[in-house]
């Protein structure tokens, strides 16, 4: 159901921009760029994002702290351990967001403007095979692979009306967490 609500919004949110319209990628009307701090659970993430009037996108990396600072890289030699399973690395990727402006919505009363969007990534990071030695309670890495993932984000992003105002927004991406931006209008 999760997929499937995910899916709906994303559609809602792109389909508009996929015109090949030049309002839809005109830099001038709501442009601007942003830097961006977020949290999920133990694990920080920073991303530096740009947008034009309908679409945007953010660069972004994830500090993960799945793994245990004290692991060991190799493999164990011994057979007396116990499984902590594939635990998350660091990784980077990118994300392309589409914005839903307050503008496009006749929304204009407000001394502010504001932006709806959402956004699919693709993100690239490494996995660790973890066991913890029942013997030593040390951790090894059993071995490690390669994993590609795609999360989604949203949010609502607060802007000024004037060039050189600043950006605020805050959302939620399905690796980076809760994250909280700040920016400027250009």
């Amino acid at each position: 159901m999760k997929v499937f609500l995910n899916t709906l919004i994303l559609f809602l949110l792109i389909f508009p921009t996929l015109s090949f319209s030049e309002e839809n990628y005109n830099l001038k009307e709501n442009g601007g760029f942003w830097l961006n701090v977020g949290k999920k659970t133990d694990d920080w993430s920073w991303a530096i994002g740009g947008r034009g009037n309908r679409l945007g996108m953010e660069l972004g990396y994830v500090i993960n702290s799945e793994v245990p600072e004290d692991m060991l890289e190799y493999p164990i030699a011994h057979n007396n351990y116990t499984d902590k399973g594939y635990k998350d690395n660091d990784g980077i990727g990118f994300d392309l967001l589409a914005f839903l402006n307050s503008n496009d919505l006749n929304i204009n009363q407000l001394p502010f403007a504001f932006s709806i969007y959402g956004g699919l990534g693709v993100y690239w990071m490494e996995e660790s095979h973890v066991v913890k030695s029942n013997a030593t309670q040390l951790f090894y890495e059993q071995d490690s692979r390669h994993k590609t993932k795609y999360p989604i984000s949203y949010g609502v992003q607060f802007r000024g009306k004037k060039n050189g105002s600043i950006m605020v927004s805050i959302g939620n991406h399905d690796l980076r967490g809760l994250n909280f931006s700040i920016g400027v209008l250009y």
